[in-house]
């Protein structure tokens, strides 16, 4: 009989609620409190996975099955993530340290992005999109950045 450590069962939960395997993000786990947050990809949808308990996993959008929710991400879910986590927030290089342009269109190679330039010096400017980009793709700063 196959051994299972809570994180596989966990991750076996999911995907019965979802129909389909998961790929999670590793390193995009990150914990407030009693709950732990990871993003997961489904069928290449996106998904903020919150287990446990708190004010975070009450905040977030989604639907819950006693302590685990399977959240979207959309904006107000990135907005209760810009509240708990000061870093997923848009700022300015106020400080003018040396940037670094990180554009990812589709969506695929941010966390890469994100741990090529982690060790660096460098600002990363991830979701660069003048105003002439996003009227040729349609989309609102806040669509950018959800």
């Amino acid at each position: 009989m196959e051994e299972y450590d809570e994180k596989t069962i966990r991750i076996r939960r999911i995907e019965r609620r979802l129909g389909e395997k998961i790929s999670v993000y590793e390193h995009s786990q990150v914990s407030v409190g009693p709950c732990s947050l990871v993003m997961i990809r489904c069928n290449n949808r996106k998904y903020l996975i919150a287990h446990g308990s708190g004010p975070i996993f009450d905040s977030l959008e989604g639907d819950a099955q006693q302590d685990c929710k399977i959240c979207p991400t959309n904006h107000a879910n990135r907005k209760v993530l810009n509240t708990y986590f000061p870093f997923t927030r848009p700022v300015a290089n106020t400080y003018k340290k040396p940037s670094m342009g990180l554009g990812d269109r589709l969506g695929e190679a941010t966390e890469g992005h994100i741990q090529a330039i982690q060790n660096s010096k460098a600002f990363p400017v991830f979701a660069q999109q003048s105003i002439r980009e996003l009227n040729f793709t349609h989309r609102t700063f806040d669509q950018v950045i959800d």
